[in-house]
């Protein structure tokens, strides 16, 4: 979309445009655009290695706790491996031939945002706030928190949280801070935010799963059993908790959930689509960004690119090796991506 705004605001001399993918409109009894909102942007690179006979460190630039991180297909636990800003070395060395998938992302406030965190206010002192609810996203030291979204909050700067004790210490005194009070996560226009909260915990032969410090954010969720992802027909999310699942559960249980952008819908627009392998068949209609999508196979990440597991375009998938069986279940994964992180 393509709007002019000189009728209606004035921006000084010359006539100012701006060419977008509009996500609201404002329009008159006139028909005219008097407003418009752009959502946030969303980068992604997938980068795909076929390691060497005792390889560890893979040369990768990115923002560190930005990415996961895949080996023959398993997401790995980031205690299997470390990070720089331009490494990511296992902990134990590879086999030669092995892949390795690192997925890096990031998003980028149009404007000036306040996320909010999903909590209130219970109580204050002049530097904490005691808060009830559950968070969906990981809060930080550092993050610039307010109380308020309308106007122009005043923002604090976040020294401590306790998630058990549901307290946050802010730098100095705070005001404001009303019992009642939702809290929001401030956003600075241009600034890059974490793409996902990354919640592990070890879990033995559950049949449900109920977060006692983070709420689910029913379709902003991605979850992984022991390194596996498992998908809508796997699990159900009902008053908070994950259920529904095929078996007793064991194992590391991982919940990657994607942060919300401007519009409190997650960053990524992830969009998962299901279905099971035809026997024979290499071609399987995909509409995607073929730079951001993912195909998982029971489970297991497949690498994408010439000589690996499939090759991608915009309509579809072309698999190297078909699968030699109907009951494969394919989950299609793909992401509104603005550019490379």
């Amino acid at each position: 979309m393509r709007v002019n705004l000189q009728e209606f605001l004035n921006f000084g001399s010359g006539i100012y445009t701006k060419s977008f993918s509009a996500a609201t409109l404002t329009i008159d009894v006139y028909g005219r655009v008097v407003g418009f909102q752009e959502q946030d942007q969303f980068f992604y690179t997938e980068t795909v290695y076929t390691a060497t006979g005792g390889q560890t460190s893979f040369s990768n630039t990115h923002t560190v706790g930005w990415v996961l991180v895949f080996r023959n297909g398993v997401l790995l636990d980031p205690t299997e491996y470390s990070e720089t800003s331009t490494t990511v070395v296992m902990g134990t060395a590879c086999v030669a031939g092995e892949t390795v998938v690192i997925i890096y992302m990031r998003g980028v406030s149009t404007s000036a945002a306040y996320e909010a965190l999903n909590i209130t206010i219970a109580s204050s002192t002049t530097n904490s706030i005691t808060y009830t609810g559950l968070p969906y996203q990981i809060i930080n030291a550092g993050d610039l928190l307010t109380f308020t979204d309308s106007g122009t909050p005043t923002t604090y700067t976040v020294s401590t949280v306790n998630t058990s004790t549901k307290v946050i210490t802010f730098t100095g005194t705070i005001a404001g801070a009303t019992a009642g009070n939702s809290v929001y996560r401030y956003r600075a226009a241009s600034s890059n935010y974490a793409p996902f909260s990354r919640y592990d915990q070890d879990v033995t032969a559950v049949t449900s799963f109920l977060p006692t410090t983070y709420a689910i954010q029913n379709g902003a969720e991605s979850i992984y059993v022991n390194g596996s992802q498992i998908n809508e027909i796997d699990y159900d999310i009902a008053l908070g908790a994950v259920e529904g699942f095929p078996a007793p559960v064991t194992g590391r249980f991982t919940i990657i959930q994607y942060a919300p952008n401007n519009l409190a819908v997650p960053a990524s627009n992830i969009a998962n689509t299901t279905a099971y392998s035809t026997n024979g068949q290499t071609t399987y209609p995909f509409a995607s960004n073929p730079l951001s999508m993912e195909v998982y196979a029971n489970g297991a990440l497949l690498a994408k690119g010439g000589g690996y597991d499939y090759t991608a375009s915009a309509a579809n998938y072309i698999l190297t090796t078909a699968f030699n069986n109907n009951v494969t279940l394919l989950n299609q994964q793909t992401f509104a991506r603005n550019g490379a992180a």
